[in-house]
């Protein structure tokens, strides 16, 4: 198993969980392309330097989620890039020792194993038996689904605009130098 000091969460990356190495120090275990790399910082951490090395932070990622899915959820997913299509969502409270990260468009399918156990198959066909109900996941997986749904919505919306038919505009100050004045040129 290979060992790095910082990675950031790519497209080929789909669960980060805690794993305490032999002094004791919280690290994760980051499931990258089918295999098993040891990283030395939390899970948490993990995800805010990768939301940080594409220009946004966790703060800043769980503030965007609410103000989409609205203010009082808990636990909310990310979109770590939107670009690379990289949604991820907490099993539990991210300041948790316990959270857990999957990303979204990893998921092939998930089902029940027991009462507060679930088994979600990946993609690759790997599998990951994760200590959270059915019901639980389902809330969560469901509401990473949500919102990227609706980013990508809204990034439809605006991505198509008609161009101005070849008008040139002129932009000056006015003769007060407060406003400027628009002209077509």
């Amino acid at each position: 198993m290979e060992s790095n000091k910082e990675t950031v969460i790519t497209p080929r990356t789909s669960v980060i969980f805690p794993h305490y190495d032999s002094a004791g120090k919280l690290c994760a275990k980051v499931l990258i392309d089918g295999q098993f790399v040891s990283v030395d910082m939390s899970p948490t951490n993990m995800v805010d330097l990768s939301l940080r090395y594409f220009g946004s932070s966790l703060r800043g990622a769980f503030d965007g989620s609410k103000s989409i899915l609205g203010e009082k959820i808990s636990m909310p997913p990310v979109v770590v890039n939107e670009r690379l299509k990289l949604y991820w969502f907490p099993t539990k409270s991210p300041s948790s020792d316990d959270c857990i990260w999957l990303s979204l468009g990893h998921i092939y399918k998930y089902v029940k194993v027991d009462k507060g156990h679930t088994k979600v198959i990946l993609t690759d066909g790997s599998s990951v038996t994760i200590p959270l109900s059915l019901h639980s996941f389902e809330r969560r997986y469901q509401r990473a689904g949500m919102l990227k749904l609706i980013i990508e919505g809204r990034i439809r919306q605006h991505a198509y605009y008609e161009q101005a038919n070849g008008v040139t505009y002129s932009i000056s100050k006015d003769a007060k130098k407060r406003n400027f004045d628009v002209s077509e040129s």
